[in-house]
Order: C-alpha cells, then structure tokens, then sequence
C-alpha cells in the first residue's frame, strides 16, 4: 500500500510545483530509487523537499530501478508524476558492474538536467531543515569557480550499541583527517552537489567509479569545492542497516573493505572500476541503446544540451 495515496498527494504536488522550475532551475536533485526497498521512503524525503520555501527553483528527477519488468511499480511511478516530479525509469542498472549501483542510478539522469549545478541525495535520506540545505547549495553554485559543495551527513535510526558507536566515532574521525589534514573533500553520495558537466567527464573518461573518490578527484584537477558544517544545512541517513550490524565484522572485513576503497581513491586512476573490489566485466558508458530506454513518467524528453 502507497504512503501516500491520497496522503495528500494533492497538497504535496502543489507544494513541489510551486519549487519546481523543470526548464531554467537554479539546481537539480537527483535521487536514485531502487523499487525493492525505496518507492515509499522516497515520499517522505520528497515531503521535506517540498517544505522549502525560499526563492530557488528546482529540477526533481527520480532514477526508479531495480524492479520486475513484468510488474513495473505503475501505481508508484502514477503518484511521482502526480506530484510534479520527473521519473527515469529502468529495470536493470546499465554500465560495469564494479560500479557502485548509485552511482550508475545518478549518471542516468544527468543527460535529463537543465542547469550545472546537480544536488544528490538518497532515497533514505532526511533533510531537517530544507530551507537552509538547499538554499546553500544554490548559494555556492552561483560561485562559477565552485564545482563540487557538500554537507556534513548525520544518521537517524542510529542504534544505540556502544561498539557501532565507536565505530562512528572512527567513521567521523577518519573523515576528518581526510578533511583537515589531507586537504582532501569528503563528499558522500547522502548529501552532495556537483557540477554536471564535470562529473560527466570523470565518469566518461573512467576516473570516476565510486563516488567516495569524488573529493580527491575535484581536488586533483584543481577545482574549487566548498564545505559546509552547519547544523541546520545537515542531512541525515537511515542508519538501518547497522541494527544487525556484528561486531566483529565491523572492526574486520567491513573495516578492511572501506580502508581499501578509501586508499584506493586516494590515487588517481583512469581505469578506476578496477579498483573498487566489485565484479564486472560490461563497458560502463551509457550509450544510445541505454538512453532508449529510459522514460520520463509525464512525457517523453531529450537530453538538455550542454552549457
């Protein structure tokens, strides 16, 4: 059963309208939805979307995947376009399977985007306070020299364990010294904005395969990114999966597979699918065969122009 069927679908439609500028926005928000687990979290980011109230507009599109191409989510996809919103919508994720699967979501809709500046959140995700969040990321964007801005990410549904507490403690501990130490971005994929035609050369050329590679990348090749703490710009995730999170694991093999990615970012790399300890052989481009496939749920679009 939908969320929101009637949840008001009406007042919520009406509220995104009114911040929905699908020709000239100030910034677009890119959300991936996987149908196995999101369709309905979805709503409820898309509720604190809709309670912004400043003077940016924006581009909304949502990259639906993962589902039963015998039985589409039709009832789901029918409320999104109800509600203003644009829909990417693909059985299966396109593109090298060593790929984070978000990250080949997001590239899907980039072609669809009218303006540079690309805001990226998950499905899961929760935004306090929208008027602040998404009015920074536009402020920031006005910047020509900025390329990539990001919040700081916080959790909800967080448990309350000690050992996952300290193993956040170490989480925001290493984020850090990345930060402050090393210089380096630590953009993450629940909260970020970037600009579009960058992200779509470093993906193109092969640099870009994980999105925990983002910060060094911009920073490599010399451009500008912007930060922010501030607690009313934060944005927080579903801490979910941490609930049955064992503690041994933690500490060991999960510890061990995020140091590597972590490290394995650090260097640059034009054939970087290589180096995410995903399997896959297929090219990760998205070709015209791809772009045939993907569909708006209001009417069919091409793909913005460059500028």
């Amino acid at each position: 059963m939908l969320k929101a069927t009637a949840l008001d679908s009406t007042r919520l439609g009406e509220q995104i309208t009114d911040m929905v500028d699908q020709e000239s926005p100030d910034a677009a928000i890119i959300i991936p939805v996987n149908a196995r687990c999101d369709l309905c979290r979805v709503v409820d980011l898309l509720e604190d979307i809709a309670r912004y109230d400043g003077p940016d507009r924006f581009q909304i599109l949502l990259v639906v995947n993962n589902y039963d191409p015998d039985h589409p989510p039709t009832e789901h996809l029918e409320l999104y376009s109800r509600l203003g919103v644009q829909t990417v919508a693909v059985t299966e994720l396109p593109g090298d399977s060593r790929i984070s699967p978000a990250l080949r979501a997001r590239m899907l809709a980039l072609p669809y985007t009218n303006t540079r500046a690309c805001i990226f959140f998950d499905a899961d995700c929760r935004i306090p306070d929208p008027g602040r969040c998404l009015g920074w990321y536009c402020q920031s964007f006005r910047d020509p020299d900025v390329m990539l801005a990001y919040t700081k990410v916080g959790y909800y549904n967080w448990p309350d364990r000690l050992p996952v507490q300290l193993w956040l403690a170490v989480h925001y501990g290493w984020r850090a010294f990345k930060r402050n130490c090393l210089r380096v971005p630590t953009p993450r994929g629940s909260s970020y904005a970037i600009d579009r035609n960058l992200k779509q050369r470093l993906f193109e050329d092969g640099y870009l395969a994980d999105e925990t590679a983002l910060g060094r990348l911009v920073k490599g090749f010399g451009y500008r990114s912007s930060y922010t703490r501030a607690k009313s710009c934060r944005v927080l995730t579903d801490g979910r999966v941490f609930q049955r999170a064992r503690v041994h694991r933690l500490f060991t093999k999960y510890a061990f597979r995020r140091l590597k990615i972590n490290v394995n970012n650090l260097i640059i790399r034009q054939d970087a699918a290589r180096y995410t300890g995903r399997k896959g052989q297929e090219s990760h481009k998205v070709d015209g065969q791809v772009t045939e496939g993907l569909a708006a749920t209001s009417q069919e679009q091409s793909p913005a122009k460059t500028r």
